[in-house]
């Protein structure tokens, strides 16, 4: 009764449909640019022939893969579809050879990972609201769009505090968003960088890494005045406590709280002091 096949640009409008039910924040990009990063790991769920959920893996190298996007269309809820793409999932990945499988699960997910051999790694947080600049350093690091001559250093950056190389991944976010991808420089040396990109309900901010918080700081302030949208979604891990209430000065709220999860070796753990906003939850 429970077939699963790959998702395809055909299916975005139900995708999306399951975004908005689900009261999510994604737009059409978002799936495009996941088909676009891991066309082998977009997954559509049927039920007796009729579209009933969704879920991504996004593979980086062999190092760690990302699952997200698992959404199950009301109408066919309390049938196993969730974890039936769930499994789906991990066991492509193990297949494949990916000795890590990571997830952010809600409160109502976590048990169910659980069982499946998860084990917790560190919260993260959903912070969102009407961002107002508070306390942003002035002077300390120079704000510049991203450039040919920066894409090494940053995907450098970027892999040292995530621990797997996520370089397609900023690639497209770039070419989506080349007037909202930013670096942050100082006597010369790229100190961080950060993106911004719309969403259906929310800006979103992220992914934001930073060696230095007064760079993540103007950073996220800059993106904030490009995002054009009156509030924003800033996705956080809860490690960094002075960074999420620098946040909350600037007038967002924690909404939600997640729980960073792993299955397999997590050997290649990165550095999520360096990582002020993440790139998205079903991204990492």
């Amino acid at each position: 009764m429970l077939t699963i096949r790959p998702l395809t640009l055909s299916d975005v409008l139900f995708a999306m449909r399951m975004v908005e039910s689900a009261g999510w924040n994604q737009i059409p990009a978002d799936w495009e640019r996941l088909l676009w990063i891991a066309p082998q790991g977009c997954f559509l769920a049927e039920w007796e022939g009729q579209p009933a959920g969704t879920a991504t893996a996004v593979r980086y190298g062999m190092d760690c893969a990302w699952v997200g996007m698992v959404l199950v269309d009301p109408e066919f809820r309390r049938r196993g579809i969730g974890q039936g793409l769930i499994g789906h999932c991990i066991a492509r990945l193990k297949t494949m050879g990916v000795r890590t499988v990571k997830l952010d699960a809600t409160d109502q997910g976590r048990p169910v990972y659980l069982k499946q051999g998860f084990v917790d790694e560190y919260g993260t947080l959903r912070h969102v609201g009407r961002f107002e600049p508070a306390r942003v350093p002035a002077g300390e690091c120079r704000i510049e769009p991203l450039a040919p001559r920066h894409r090494q250093a940053v995907a450098a950056m970027d892999r040292r505090a995530f621990g797997a190389d996520r370089s397609e991944l900023l690639t497209v976010l770039a070419e989506q968003q080349p007037d909202r991808m930013l670096v942050a420089a100082k006597d010369g040396l790229i100190v961080g960088y950060g993106l911004a990109r719309p969403g259906r309900l929310h800006g979103y901010i992220g992914p934001v890494v930073a060696e230095r918080m007064d760079a993540a700081q103007m950073l996220v302030a800059e993106l904030g005045r490009r995002v054009n949208q009156q509030t924003v979604f800033v996705d956080t891990t809860a490690l960094n406590e002075p960074w999420c209430r620098w946040l909350e000065g600037c007038g967002l709220q924690a909404q939600r709280r997640l729980t960073r999860m792993y299955l397999g070796t997590n050997d290649t753990p990165g550095d999520p002091s360096r990582v002020y906003t993440l790139s998205a939850f079903e991204t990492g």
